[in-house]
């Protein structure tokens, strides 16, 4: 310990501390000549003691001081416990917990202090009933991890066969390692034979004439210097092949394709890669996969019974989609249209938009041949009442929509309503609200209502026909209303009516797509979808439920890719058995998507048995330390010297800045004031 100053002694310092000494030194002297009394004398030496610690406050001094702190540092060992420790012929399992067991006996008789850990997917801590080799994966990044977060570490011992079937690159993940790992590896290093593909990634939709990225990863494994083609197939038809050159026994090789699709609808395709003598496995040889392919276009009518205030709305609306085109036909006379209805009944088209029409009753023959036209072409219908419209015009065709009109208001009465679940909008305009309905399809879903609970935006689905109603004549004012907004309701309304109608056309498959349909016990379900249209507000979550047997076992948020534009949710199923799934929006209970994948029994951890001898070398290698066969083991004893950490800490302590310095000082004031005031000198 020592006490330095900040700052220089100079003139004035000094000039003061010799005023102080000279100064005590006559106080001193009047005590021994003349008698004070004790009072007075507390004062004086009150005033000295301040007048030494401003003076010595002026210096800055500063107390230095050292701490030294010895740790015992520890052995950190993990255990693999994944399922191919159990199948190793040498060591059998029971042999290998019986030796490890001994092996503990003999460091702690060599008195090295240590932690043992387990480890699998993850690590957690060792305990002996626990090492029962049931893991599902290996994931040795996450021992490097908790090696590299661990500082009471002077080295590392892993037993492993270092077949890592999970996780980062492991010779990546003990690259920053500052400790010895040393390494014991489990099993024969003979390497099975295998090429599989690992992952596909292509979109889960696209359009017709548009190019399509094909993207895999195959593995290879006890495959050296050979060559193997990788290709694409539709229908047994070859659409690209490609060869890569295997150059390690354990490598990863990423092949890409670019082609065209040539057909509408959810099509299947299948990568294959060529297989090897000796290969354990030619059924992860081939996968399949769909890609749902639309049409660039699509065809919508629009039929206005007579030109109206929201006319040039929906116009406008459709104009803006750069993949509608739409007829616009205008009732001119009581049977004739402007361009011609013929024209409508003879082309196909994906939607049918209804705008104020029919303003008068029609006939049955014209409900009867419209019905079919839907069916034929798998039509959607979206019905925008209108100002010329009643009770009358609507009767007939409500049978196509799924409702009846229970009454008609001529009197142009307004209410107020709200959207069902959006909520972007604080003050909506209140609308007309003439017809009072029966819905007759329990499954219609009302997106908005008015105050009197009559609905106002519904839509519903039956026999794969998509339908859509806007109850009000006055959908403009949800334009007016909101002319200085960025986003108006008007616009949110017909985007997403037609957007929802329009996915029905040519197929009503979904947009997600699962890696694997049936998986190892331990691999992970991968969900992605593509994200097509800027139609849908995309902020909102979109939810994947998943169920085994009846019982909800995940209910959570898909994360949005915005690099790749899609959405993605990796699942690891805990058990074997067949689990169905479920795909929505948080705020829309329509479901997107259902399907069901199969975890089969065997696990991921069996298919790879062997001695990743080339990795666990490598490991020891990069960290400075050894490895050893298993029935070179205690050989590694003689590695493990256990080890001390010194710490020396050293501290400073400032005056200037020292809180109790600054106690005392205040207590001198204080205690000088408190005599004074006493004796009557304040």
């Amino acid at each position: 310990m020592s006490i330095d100053f900040l700052n220089s002694i100079d003139l004035i310092t000094t000039i003061s501390f010799v005023i102080f000494l000279i100064s005590v030194s006559i106080f001193f002297y009047k005590i021994k000549k003349k008698k004070y009394k004790k009072w007075y004398i507390n004062i004086l030496i009150f005033r000295y003691f301040i007048f030494l610690l401003l003076i010595t406050l002026l210096l800055n001094p500063i107390l230095k001081f050292n701490l030294s702190e010895t740790t015992k540092l520890m052995l950190g060992i993990f255990v693999d416990n994944s399922g191919s420790m159990k199948l190793h012929q040498q060591p059998m399992f029971n042999n290998f917990k019986s030796d490890l067991n001994n092996f503990f006996k003999k460091i702690e008789t060599d008195n090295i202090p240590y932690e043992s850990y387990l480890f699998d997917r993850s690590v957690s801590s060792f305990y002996q009933s626990g090492l029962n080799g049931n893991g599902l994966t290996t994931n040795l990044s996450e021992v490097a991890k908790n090696i590299d977060n661990n500082k009471n570490l002077y080295g590392a011992l892993i037993f492993t066969d270092g077949v890592a079937t999970e996780g980062v690159n492991p010779l990546k993940s003990f690259d920053e390692i500052k400790i010895p790992v040393h390494v014991v590896g489990i099993g024969s290093n003979k390497e099975m034979v295998d090429i599989s593909i690992q992952t596909i990634d292509a979109p889960t939709v696209s359009f017709i004439n548009d190019d399509i990225n094909f993207k895999s990863i195959i593995k290879s494994e006890g495959v050296e210097n050979k060559k193997a083609t990788i290709s694409l197939y539709q229908n047994r038809e070859l659409i690209v092949s490609r060869e890569i050159y295997l150059t390690n026994n354990l490598s990863l090789n990423e092949v890409d394709f670019l082609f065209k699709p040539k057909k509408i609808g959810n099509q299947e395709f299948e990568v294959r890669v060529s297989s090897f003598e000796d290969e354990v496995n030619i059924q992860n040889n081939r996968q399949r996969f769909n890609i749902l392919i639309l049409k660039n276009k699509y065809k919508v009518a629009l039929l206005t019974g007579t030109p109206n205030k929201n006319t040039n709305l929906i116009k406008e609306n459709l104009k803006k989609n750069e993949r509608i085109e739409f007829d616009h036909y205008v009732k001119v006379a009581d049977s004739e249209f402007r361009p011609s209805i013929n024209s409508f009944w003879s082309n196909p088209y994906e939607l049918i938009i209804f705008d104020n029409f029919p303003i008068k009753d029609q006939s049955f023959d014209f409900v009867r041949i419209l019905g079919k036209k839907i069916i034929a072409n798998n039509s959607s219908f979206f019905l925008i009442v209108g100002p010329n419209q009643n009770d009358d015009s609507l009767n007939k065709i409500s049978a196509l929509l799924d409702f009846n009109v229970v009454d008609f208001n001529e009197t142009n009465s307004t209410f107020n309503w709200n959207f069902k679940f959006i909520e972007d909008f604080k003050s909506l305009p209140p609308l007309n609200n003439p017809f009072t309905l029966r819905l007759e399809n329990k499954n219609i879903d009302t997106l908005a209502y008015f105050n009197n609970q009559n609905p106002l935006w519904v839509r519903n689905e039956k026999n794969k026909i998509r339908k859509v109603l806007f109850l009000s004549p006055e959908i403009l004012k949800l334009k007016s209303s909101f002319l200085d907004s960025l986003e108006r309701p008007s616009d949110l309304v017909l985007n997403i009516s037609i957007s929802w109608l329009l996915q029905i056309s040519g197929s009503k498959e979904s947009y997600f797509r699962l890696n694997k349909k049936r998986l190892q016990l331990g691999e992970v379900v991968n969900i992605s979808g593509n994200r097509l249209s800027e139609l849908k507000n995309f902020d909102e979550s979109l939810i994947l439920k998943v169920i085994k047997e009846g019982k909800e076992i995940e209910n959570n948020e898909f994360d949005f890719n915005i690099d790749l534009k899609r959405w993605e949710y990796d699942y690891r199923p805990p058990s074997s058995g067949i689990y169905n799934y479920e795909i929505f929006y948080e705020n829309d209970y329509s479901k997107l998507q259902t399907g069901e994948f199969e975890v089969m029994e065997s696990k991921i951890e069996l298919s790879n048995v062997f001695m990743n001898e080339f990795l666990l070398k490598n490991i020891a290698l990069n960290t400075s330390a050894n490895f050893k066969n298993w029935s070179e083991k205690d050989s590694i004893i003689a590695n493990l010297s256990p080890k001390v950490k010194k710490e020396i800490r050293f501290m400073i302590a400032k005056f200037n800045e020292n809180v109790v310095v600054a106690i005392i000082l205040l207590f001198l004031f204080c205690a000088e004031l408190y005599i004074r005031k006493n004796k009557g000198l304040l």
